[in-house]
């Protein structure tokens, strides 16, 4: 399900706060690079995805 977020900055400062704290942890469940763009929405599509999903734009 896909929704739209908005974000203010006192929401940002509060998850930042999170993170360092180690309270919050983003659980990245795949990365995939950009060409394969396609293959991950279709992974997504199946309901198997327990995380985020990264796109790399370009390799480091």
């Amino acid at each position: 399900m896909a929704r739209v977020v908005t974000e203010n900055a006192e929401d940002l400062r509060t998850i930042a706060g999170l993170a360092v704290a180690g309270t919050y942890k983003v659980v990245i469940d795949r990365t995939w690079p950009l060409e394969e763009m396609s293959e991950a929405h279709r992974y997504v599509d199946t309901g198997r995805k327990r995380g985020n999903m990264a796109i790399r734009v370009m390799e480091l």
